[in-house]
């Protein structure tokens, strides 16, 4: 990810924002924290390539229609999302996936592998 634009993140769960800020700067990532989904969708319009990680279980956040009009704009289909949610909620999994996002994690697996996520090493898409 070095060489490409920065990975977008759209992570309302502060916890889960700064364990992503931390991992960034101990693998020298370039993130853009992104503050709403209009923001998210903008951002995206104007990468051409980039990773784009989301808390699929954002309260308040419809992320599978946001993943699905992102999706649906033309000049996109080179984003890679990837989404975490709770590993019981299987149903959010199925829909995200149907909706476009390239790699759908629990959390648990997500925060071990974020390393490998933001730096390129895992093959995602």
């Amino acid at each position: 990810m070095k060489d490409q634009e920065p990975a977008l993140v759209f992570v309302p769960d502060l916890f889960f924002q700064s364990k992503i800020v931390a991992t960034a700067n101990a693998t020298g990532s370039s993130i853009q924290l992104i503050a709403s989904p209009e923001a998210l969708i903008e951002e995206c319009r104007r990468q051409s390539e980039s990773l784009v990680i989301l808390d699929l279980a954002a309260p308040e956040v419809d992320m599978v229609g946001l993943i699905r009009a992102i999706k649906n704009e033309r000049g996109t289909a080179r984003l890679n999302f990837v989404g975490f949610y709770s590993h019981v909620d299987k149903e959010l999994e199925r829909r995200a996936r149907e909706a476009g996002c390239d790699l759908v994690l629990p959390k648990s697996v997500f925060s071990k592998r974020l390393p490998e996520i933001l730096t390129g090493f895992l093959s995602i898409g």
